[in-house]
């Protein structure tokens, strides 16, 4: 079956953490199923967008073009390892500007410093 680069399935990362979640996304771009994935650096907490990474490499290997890709992420929400950074950086004096703690387990956070980190840990 031969779908167009322009295929209209996306891939929802939200539960990406194994091995054979990445192995479905690279087939899925391989097939020409998907060419959208949807990521976030709190789900898996950094594992999915790992394994999205990991599954895009593959299909660049097997003659993908990054043009034809959209991966999309998303930035704001500190929980996890994010939200334990940010109260490192509090502790130490230099907090993101702009946060709001919603409670004591998750804070937001959308100020240009904050996002130009997220996309650029997000790309790495």
């Amino acid at each position: 079956m031969h779908v167009s680069a322009r295929a209209a399935l996306g891939f929802g990362c939200y539960r990406l953490t194994t091995q054979s979640h990445c192995d479905a996304l690279r087939q899925s771009l391989v097939s020409g199923l998907c060419r959208h994935i949807d990521t976030s650096p709190n789900y898996g907490d950094g594992a999915s967008e790992l394994l999205v990474g990991k599954a895009v490499q593959g299909w660049l290997e097997a003659g993908g073009t990054r043009a034809d890709l959209t991966i999309c992420t998303k930035v704001g929400v500190l929980q996890g390892l994010d939200l334990a950074d940010a109260k490192h950086r509090e502790a130490i004096g230099r907090p993101w500007p702009g946060v709001v703690k919603v409670s004591s387990s998750a804070w937001h956070c959308i100020s240009a410093e904050y996002i130009a980190h997220c996309v650029q840990r997000s790309a790495d």
